[in-house]
Formats: C-alpha cells, sequence, structure tokens
C-alpha cells in the first residue's frame, strides 16, 4: 500500500539517499521533480541519468530563496529533502524550504533524515542531532502533514574496510544488535513510505536486518581468514569521555569531532540507531512485508568492498 501516483519533489535527488530514492520513486510511477542547485563536475553524469529516466530536472541556486523555490514546488504533492546535512545546513536552509513547501501548497513534508532515529536521542548528545530535533519542532508546529524515515545505518559506510590501512573500529557492548540496510534497499523502502497514506504524521523506521560489532570481525575472519584484522575497541565510558571532551568547532568541515562522536555514541553505546518501539514509530517491516532486504555482511566477503580494487 504506497498510495496513487504523486508528484514528489527530491531536494538531494543526485546524493548517496536522494539518487536511488528518486529513482526507485520513478519505478513506483510516480512523477518525480529533481531540486538541484546547479550542474556541476560531480553530480552532471547523474542529473543526464535521471533525466533519461523521465524525472523533471529543476535548478534552483539558493535553497534560501523559499519564493524561487514555491514556485519550483507548485503542483508537487510531496517534498522530500535528501540533501546532506550538518547542523549548519539544516539551520540555515531547511527552515526556508518549508516555508516554501507551505507557499506551494504541498501535501507531505519528508525532512533530511534517513539514518539515526532522532526524536529517540536526547538533546545534547550531538550538535547535529541537536539541529535536527529544532527542525523537528518547527516541522510540527507548521500543520503540514510529515513522515519522517529512519533507515538505520547505511551498510555501505557502517561495514569497515581496510582501504584505509586502520584499524577496525568497535564501541561499546558488541554483542549490541543495530539496524544496517544497504542503500538501495533504504531508498526503495522509503520511496514507499514517502507517499503511504499510512504513514502520515508518523516516523518509519527500517529495521529489517540487525547486526553486531561480534558478528562483523567474525564474517571478516571466515571471509578472509589468511587476513589479520586489527580490532580496536572504545567502551561506552570512554567514548563518552571523547565526546564530551572533543572539539566543537567544525572549522571548514561538514561536522565537528564532539559532534561525530556524540553521533557514535548516540549510535552504538545508547542503540539508537533504530528505535522501533519509539511512540509514533511505525515499522517498514509491517507496512511493507513482502520486501526482501539484503544481507548487509555479505559486502564483507567483496574483496573490492573490503580491500578496494
Amino acid at each position: 500500500m504506497t498510495g496513487s501516483a504523486s508528484r514528489v519533489a527530491v531536494i538531494g535527488a543526485t546524493g548517496a539517499i536522494g539518487f536511488p530514492l528518486t529513482r526507485s520513486l520513478v519505478d513506483l510511477g510516480h512523477d518525480v521533480v529533481a531540486v538541484s542547485r546547479s550542474r556541476t563536475e560531480v553530480n552532471g553524469d547523474r542529473l543526464d541519468t535521471l533525466a533519461a529516466d523521465g524525472v523533471t530536472v529543476l535548478h534552483c541556486p539558493d535553497l534560501t530563496n523559499a519564493p524561487a523555490l514555491a514556485a519550483g514546488l507548485e503542483g508537487c504533492d510531496v517534498l522530500v529533502v535528501a540533501m546532506r546535512a550538518s547542523p549548519r545546513i539544516v539551520a540555515a536552509i531547511e527552515p526556508a524550504i518549508l516555508e516554501a513547501a507551505r507557499a506551494a501548497g504541498v501535501a507531505r513534508f519528508i525532512p533530511s533524515e534517513f539514518g539515526t532515529h532522532t526524536m529517540a536521542v536526547d538533546y545534547g548528545v550531538s550538535g547535529q542531532f541537536d539541529a535536527k530535533k529544532h527542525f523537528q519542532e518547527r516541522l510540527f508546529a507548521s500543520g503540514i502533514p510529515w513522515t519522517i524515515v529512519y533507515g538505520g545505518g547505511i551498510a555501505e559506510y557502517f561495514m569497515p574496510t581496510l582501504r584505509d590501512g586502520k584499524a577496525i573500529q568497535v564501541f561499546g557492548d558488541t554483542s549490541l544488535r543495530w539496524p544496517a540496510h544497504l542503500l538501495d534497499d533504504i531508498a526503495a523502502v522509503s520511496a514507499r513510505a514517502v507517499v503511504d497514506p499510512r504513514t502520515a504524521e508518523r516516523a518509519v523506521q527500517l529495521y529489517a536486518r540487525l547486526v553486531t560489532f561480534d558478528q562483523v570481525i567474525a564474517t571478516l575472519a571466515e571471509a578472509w581468514p589468511d587476513h589479520t584484522f586489527e580490532i580496536e575497541h572504545v567502551s561506552g565510558e570512554a567514548l563518552d569521555a571523547m565526546r564530551r571532551s572533543a572539539n566543537p568547532d567544525p572549522g571548514d568541515r561538514r561536522l565537528s569531532e564532539q559532534e561525530i562522536l556524540g553521533i557514535t555514541y548516540a549510535n552504538f553505546v545508547l542503540g539508537k540507531l533504530g528505535d522501533p518501539g519509539y511512540p509514533g514509530t511505525l515499522s517498514a517491516n509491517e507496512l511493507y512485508p513482502d520486501y526482501r532486504y539484503r544481507d548487509p555482511l555479505e559486502l564483507l566477503r567483496d574483496p573490492v568492498f573490503v580491500f578496494g580494487e
């Protein structure tokens, strides 16, 4: 059950989540608008691919220009924000996007999330989550129906590799189970959820594939018995102390050291990569019981993923 065909705008449609999500929306028969600030050497090929898929490409150089963005969103039923966010970006840009959505009469707003269950994380753990929670308060007060999708850990980023030559870090209780799903699976399920009438005013949690650090290490050892993997374990107490004392200034980076450590603490010590029992949260497993997720641990059997080319 995903509702009738809709006109869906996606901001960040060439990004890690936005690109497969946009293509999944097309596969489901929706009319999709890809909102891009400009064409660049980085996103050009993906914009061409989306255009070939029948996606309308809309260039909006300044996403804080709410009237201009609103004009481009006219006629859209759903707006998905899939841009790569930071506390500064969320605070500076997403409120203007929300204003544009209201002015354009968008019927459903999906904020930039798709990872950790930020509703279930208290203020003060990470500036990244604080910014998202502040925006959630603004979204809830706006009167626009919303859906928030929590995909858990993106397996392509959360499964360890040896390409950088560093030790594999594990955190807290290594038997703690946390959700990890491949990008294409997060995108495919998100595409269903954002237009599903059952998910209005609800969070949707993907919780189909659960892994532990113990399983990760065991899978690597089984797949590559002739290789020695260096493991660095950081206790929950040590990680908490590190995040509290870390530098809060991001400088010219997207996230500060303190924000990154806070995210890690929330994910692997507090266990908030997924919280299907949090009030107002729907289970994607129950919404779409026929969807078949791939096993994220299989990435660890791929020599290109683990060791590089």
